[in-house]
């Protein structure tokens, strides 16, 4: 599942707000203090959903791209009461995400099939981290048994 994976990878070094890009290995569940990455990043997780047999060698892998997205909030304020620019700025963090379903949203090329998005929600967790998990369908040919 490397070709999702680093096909992903590549399209999120694209995005200038997106500050690192990662295979989920915990980095945001497992920490002392805080997270050993910086705000703003994004850890991937692949999720083969199922298969459909083009030969002997060849499947078509239909895939799970699942992103985490953590983002550090500067002070919240986005109650009715609040000035409209401490609103827009408390907000910030959703022109990334915007950013990521601008890239996503519709992307196909010789290697991989067009990215759908599924679901983007809000993680709700115990400590004060802010994650956003995306998840995005596509699939590809999976030629490994030909190697």
């Amino acid at each position: 599942m490397k070709i999702p994976f680093l096909k992903t990878r590549a399209l999120l070094k694209e995005i200038t707000s997106v500050k690192y890009a990662d295979e989920d290995t915990g980095q945001i569940d497992n920490y002392d203090t805080k997270p050993s990455i910086p705000p703003n990043s994004v850890l991937i997780t692949i999720n083969l959903l199922n298969t459909q047999d083009i030969s002997e060698t060849r499947q078509l892998c239909r895939v799970a791209v699942v992103m985490r997205f953590w983002y550090d909030p500067v002070k919240q304020e986005t109650s009715s009461l609040a000035p409209d620019a401490a609103v827009t700025r408390s907000l910030a963090h959703n022109d990334t995400i915007d950013a990521i379903y601008k890239k996503f949203q519709g992307y196909f090329d010789d290697e991989i099939d067009t990215f759908s998005r599924q679901s983007d929600v809000k993680e709700t967790r115990r400590d004060t981290l802010c994650i956003r998990k995306m998840v995005y369908t596509t699939s590809y040919i999976d030629l490994t048994a030909e190697e």
